[in-house]
């Protein structure tokens, strides 16, 4: 497993892709955290304050990184050679949800680093900042990164079952952004407490919400669509 996952990184980190990505969402971030200065956030309390709401969009960049360690090697159709070398099907899988969760974290710790670094720079410290602040930004993001951590598995389960690109970037953006109005339409309200983005929502609220329910509820969507997309690879012809 190890070589596939040093294989994805190579390939990642040897490609413009990645370092475009990371350009473009650390641009933004800069952008934000500059924008900020001289209205009512504009200091380092806010900043952090700003940084919460934040949290709800890294779930909307997660299908470009499967697309990164996935979806490429179905449009270039180097899945038949991984294959052809004895490479289980499942070690495929696994490998590249690994890589894909690595990736993924260490995009959102980029993006969040470039936000905070600038806010730093340009925001002055004001007296609200506190080591508490911090730490339940900390706390947030934590949990958070359990919910895209789910996310990202959704996004790899649905390249699986479907092996086509576009389809699959659809079906996560609508599994994600609208099954909760699928469940209200259908009268079945009760559901939406356990979507992965109710939890982030929550984890985003304020006050503090109850993160271990959030992460518990999101670690086993995780299992669930990790499981379903290990016997999807292995049922299913990846070629």
């Amino acid at each position: 497993m190890l070589k596939l996952i040093h294989a994805d990184f190579y390939k990642t980190f040897h490609r413009a892709a990645y370092y475009l990505i990371l350009f473009i969402f650390c641009g933004f971030a800069i952008t934000i955290a500059v924008q900020m200065r001289g209205r009512d956030a504009g200091s380092w309390s806010g900043s952090f304050l700003a940084a919460s709401q934040l949290l709800i969009y890294p779930v909307a960049f997660l299908p470009i990184i499967t697309q990164i360690t996935l979806g490429e090697e179905y449009r270039e159709h180097t899945v038949k050679n991984t294959l052809a070398f004895g490479t289980n099907r499942c070690l495929l899988f696994c490998s590249k949800w690994v890589s894909t969760v690595l990736l993924g974290l260490l995009l959102t710790a980029a993006v969040f680093a470039a936000f905070f670094g600038s806010a730093a720079l340009a925001l002055p410290r004001d007296v609200q900042f506190s080591q508490k602040l911090v730490t339940d930004f900390f706390a947030r993001l934590g949990a958070a990164c359990v919910v895209y951590v789910a996310a990202a598995t959704m996004s790899l389960f649905f390249l699986v079952v479907f092996n086509r690109n576009t389809l699959a970037i659809f079906l996560y953006y609508g599994a994600y952004y609208f099954t909760g109005l699928l469940l209200m339409l259908f009268h079945l309200n009760g559901g939406n407490k356990y979507l992965l983005q109710t939890q982030l929502k929550g984890i985003a609220g304020d006050p503090v919400p109850n993160l271990q329910k959030a992460m518990v509820i999101s670690a086993v969507t995780m299992a669930a669509f990790f499981v379903a997309g290990v016997f999807a690879s292995r049922r299913k012809d990846l070629i």
